[in-house]
């Protein structure tokens, strides 16, 4: 009952715009064996400098196999694989464990069609789902797919059929970032701390090591705020890793745009700045329990409301 759901769902284009892991993520490493016996580590992909396309589909999903059916993957393999232009992979993983070779092979019960007939691509036939969402990247529905740019961001992610079609792919060839070149190169990838609050914010980044040697120190300054703050942090990251960095709790008496920036040794400080809107809600002007709004005002928004979308 659970595939016939899902496979409708998928029909039906009933799909959450933000379910899959989003763009912009660092992923993990995972080494896993096609159907073949062969080993594929992601990261001697992405450490060539290659770009990862990753198709999970199941073997029993008509929208898969619709998706399969336009040859996208493999037309793309056979462009930009190892006996094309060699700038990237692609595989196929079967993501229902449940399913068995012959499904594969077009001979099970819980297949469209043969789909390894006229493939060149790996094809990753999973028996757990972790082996796979260990590396960060989840399994929401059939056909997901993955785009994958060599300093291991996901460019992009979403359904194949809409995201993997062959112009799509070509497109993402030249959109990856340059991968990392300067020897010390700290960055920020992200703002992970309190936005919206009556006071207290706690003030988290995730920093982002895109040198060519391992990070271990940085001085990271934090202007915008009632008194500047400058934090120390020390660990050790090696290219492309990352930790989230807690510079401790600021207490505000009215919304601030702060600016952090790494003020240490940086072979490229365009990345080494981030700027994030605090929020701070006047508590003095809030209504008791039980509260209700009947948003007949057309001011919008109204007195200690924000409009975040």
């Amino acid at each position: 009952m659970k595939k016939v759901l899902l496979n409708l769902a998928l029909a039906l284009g009933v799909i959450s715009a933000n379910a899959q892991t989003p763009v912009g993520t660092v992923v993990n490493d995972f080494s896993l064996t096609d159907i073949n016996g062969n080993t594929h580590t992601l990261f001697e992909y992405l450490d060539a400098g290659k770009m990862v396309v990753i198709d999970v589909s199941a073997t029993w999903c008509g929208p898969c196999w619709s998706y399969h059916g336009t040859n996208a993957l493999e037309d793309f393999y056979v462009q930009h694989g190892p006996a094309g232009a060699d700038d990237a992979m692609v595989f196929f993983i079967e993501g229902d464990p449940t399913t068995t070779s012959a499904d594969l092979n077009g001979t099970g019960a819980n297949t469209q069609g043969n789909w390894v007939l006229g493939a060149t691509h790996p094809i990753i036939d999973l028996t757990n789902t972790a082996s796979f969402e260990n590396s960060g990247m989840s399994i929401d529905y059939f056909p997901e797919m993955y785009v994958i740019c060599p300093n291991r961001t996901i460019l992009q992610s979403g359904v194949a059929g809409v995201i993997g079609t062959l112009g799509l792919l070509n497109s993402y060839i030249g959109q990856c970032p340059a991968p990392a070149s300067e020897f010390v190169d700290p960055a920020f990838l992200s703002y992970s701390g309190t936005t919206t609050s009556c006071g207290d914010f706690e003030l988290k980044l995730n920093l982002w090591n895109y040198g060519l040697v391992d990070l271990t120190t940085c001085v990271i300054n934090v202007n915008g705020l009632n008194q500047p703050l400058s934090y120390t942090w020390n660990g050790n990251l090696g290219t492309y890793e990352h930790t989230e960095v807690n510079l401790g709790t600021v207490t505000l008496n009215a919304s601030a745009n702060v600016t952090f920036e790494i003020i240490s040794q940086d072979g490229n400080p365009a990345n080494s700045t981030l700027t994030q809107n605090l929020n701070f809600i006047d508590a003095s002007g809030s209504a008791f329990i039980p509260y209700s709004q009947n948003f007949s005002n057309s001011t919008f928004p109204y007195f200690n409301w924000q409009n975040q979308n």
